[in-house]
């Protein structure tokens, strides 16, 4: 399910979740710097999700606007 079909608190934990991950794996592949040009992208897309985007802050891998 995208995360475009439901704006629930749930969908927006799990896509947090989600995305730490990739972050993380980003990160021990030593290819960080592309994942935060493509998370940036992400963010701009859903920067009227203000849950979603505070949630991503809070996991530390998201910029505040």
């Amino acid at each position: 399910m995208c995360i475009r079909d439901r704006g629930t608190a749930g969908a927006y934990d799990e896509a947090c979740r989600l995305l730490v991950d990739l972050s993380e794996a980003h990160a021990a592949l030593d290819a960080s710097k592309s994942f935060r040009e493509e998370l940036k992208k992400f963010m701009t897309g859903h920067v009227r999700r203000k849950a979603l985007v505070q949630r991503l802050v809070k996991a530390g891998i998201g910029e505040d606007r």
